[in-house]
């Protein structure tokens, strides 16, 4: 099976989406299946964007 590469909007897009259904009430499992990506693929982006942000933005996040 291919793995499938998102690019840095659709990373975004998915984070986005997530969160708003998490501040809707649904769980973090829901969520992440109605997106369609695994639970592994949601933590290691969100660990990824996590740690780019503070490259950027240094201790002010």
């Amino acid at each position: 099976m291919t793995r499938k590469r998102f690019s840095e909007e659709d990373i975004l897009g998915i984070l986005r989406q997530i969160e708003l259904d998490l501040a809707g009430g649904v769980t973090v499992e829901s969520a992440i299946r109605t997106a369609g990506i695994s639970d592994a693929t949601y933590y290691t982006i969100k660990t990824m964007c996590k740690f780019s942000s503070k490259a950027l933005f240094g201790n002010f996040t």
